[in-house]
């Protein structure tokens, strides 16, 4: 296999106030595509001195990057690490890695959290669908939908013959900064489709905070996709 080609570089205080860290993103390029496999971050000190290395869970994907951002509020930046999965889908790779001076520490993982965070929906009648998000309910008006698609799940007369909406793992992970904690969250997007995974109803949305030892949930909401409303 050829060697590995150096794609992304940070500089910033990870584990110490006192010194910088340099951290590269290291992989094979499929041909002249954005996709990279065999996906490697390598942790130097300052000196250019390398420490370790270590990989994310899943370690090949579309434009990775790598972003320094303190989730925790202890002066220091994490690693936000994400890289496109292609594909029609809209959807990602996502973590968020602690540095310390000899390993690296997942605190956010986007698979964990969408196999602890499922959730379920169905229509109803007179053109009405539920949501259901663990302790929230939504209720949304699907009635403006696509004919196509809203023909394979009502009859004419606005009662249900296909109930089923399908709510699939995380799709897209964003960070966000609150100034008045003064550090970085997250905000996680996990898709509602019917029938086919174009016809979008919409998203449940988490809002995430670190908590010392994990990042949990602060708020949730309901987002209706425009095509949805149409």
């Amino acid at each position: 296999m050829k060697e590995k080609e150096e794609i992304y570089s940070i500089t910033s205080n990870f584990y110490s106030t006192e010194t910088k860290n340099v951290i590269k993103l290291f992989a094979n390029k499929l041909s002249d595509t954005p996709f990279y496999q065999n996906i490697e971050i390598r942790v130097y000190d300052k000196n250019q001195n390398l420490l370790y290395t270590f990989a994310p869970k899943i370690d090949y994907g579309y434009s990775p990057k790598l972003t320094a951002l303190d989730f925790i509020g202890n002066g220091l930046n994490q690693i936000f690490y994400n890289a496109d999965s292609g594909g029609s889908g809209g959807y990602g790779f996502y973590y968020v890695f602690e540095i310390c001076s000899k390993n690296a520490t997942a605190l956010f993982d986007f698979e964990t959290f969408g196999s602890q965070n499922q959730y379920s929906g169905q229509f109803l009648n007179n053109y009405r669908a539920q949501i259901f998000a663990k302790e929230n309910t939504y209720f949304l008006d699907v009635s403006k939908m696509d004919n196509y698609f809203k023909n394979q799940i009502f009859y004419s007369n606005g009662m249900v013959k296909n109930t089923e909406i399908d709510i699939g793992g995380v799709n897209i992970v964003f960070p966000f900064f609150n100034p008045s904690l003064g550090i970085w969250l997250l905000q996680v997007y996990q898709k509602a489709t019917a029938v086919a995974e174009v016809n979008t109803l919409g998203y449940v949305i988490n809002a995430l905070q670190f908590d010392g030892q994990n990042f949990t949930q602060f708020w949730q909401y309901f987002a209706l996709s425009p095509t949805s409303q149409n």
